[in-house]
This record gives structure tokens, sequence and C-alpha cells, in this order.
């Protein structure tokens, strides 16, 4: 019986064991190069890091929220002053505070542009669809409206700036 079936049918207890004589069978076939390659590797932190007392520990950012199940990031002053008696207002503070001018002027939701040519769809022309799921959630779970209502708004919002960039570039 070799040695990684013989670990696989030890009890919940001998778990550490069969974890460290996997490790060594692995070691073993893994090329020396490869190995001594790994080991000298220095593993890349975030800026986001601190490193105390010998330990590691993630120093949290403070300026920001995460939102929805993607966790979409926004700055905490934004969050704190979001209107939630308005979804209309809520929603559209929040495509202010995730996306920047350009790209709410010149991407939609469904990604279709329409030119002179007619109607062409390209996922560049998309919003961030994770963006978006944060953000519908948020609104939805706050100020309980239905998801149809929000999508809306957003692509109202997409419509204004794309014409606000339209009007100041004549």
């Amino acid at each position: 019986m070799s040695a990684i079936s013989r670990a696989t049918q030890t009890e919940s207890s001998d778990r550490l064991a069969a974890v460290q004589l996997r490790l060594e069978n692995l070691k073993s076939i893994l090329p020396q190069h490869d190995v001594a390659w790994a080991e000298c590797q220095e593993v890349q932190r975030s800026p986001t890091t601190i490193a105390k007392s010998g330990s590691t520990q993630i120093k949290r950012d403070r300026s920001t929220v995460p939102i929805g199940h993607y966790r979409t990031r926004v700055a905490r002053s934004v969050y704190k002053n979001l209107n939630w008696d308005s979804y209309s207002l809520a929603t559209r503070a929040l495509l202010d505070a995730v996306f920047d001018k350009e790209t709410l002027g010149t991407k939609n939701l469904s990604g279709i542009k329409i030119d002179s040519k007619g109607r062409q769809w390209s996922a560049t022309n998309m919003l961030d669809p994770q963006k978006i799921s944060d953000i519908v959630q948020l609104v939805k779970r706050n100020c309980k409206v239905d998801e149809r209502r929000i999508r809306k708004i957003i692509a109202h919002k997409c419509g204004d700036t794309a014409s606000t960039k339209r009007i100041k570039s004549l």
C-alpha cells in the first residue's frame, strides 16, 4: 500500500500526521530545483499589510466600506450620506461612487451600443456586472424596492451621463 493511500485511511485524530506524510511524499516526487525555487520565492504582500512583532497583521482600510456579495468598495463618507428615503438618489449616488463619469458615459447595463451601423453587443460596453449586482442588492435591501426599478435608474443614469458628455464635447 502506498504512503498516500495509507494517509487517506487514517482516523480524524491522525489528520495532521496524514497531511505531513502527504507533504513529505510530494516533496520527494518534485524535482529538487522546483523545491528550492519554491522555498526561495518571497510572498508578495499587499500594501495594506504590516509586520508587527514577527507576525503579519492586516491593516484594515477604514476609508471604504464593502457592499454586497462581491464586496465592492464605496467611500465611507458617501455611504454615510446616502439618502435611503429615495431609492433613485441612493442608486445614483452609489453609481457615482463606484464608477467614474467616463465609464458611466460610455457603458450601459446590456452592453448594446447603438450607432449608425445598428445595434452591436460587446462585453466591453457593459458595466461591471458584479459591481452592479452589489449596488442593486444594497438598494433593494435598504429601500425595499424591486430590482427592475433600480436597474431602470441605472440605465437612466448612464444615458444622462452620456448626454452630458456628448453636450460638453460640442
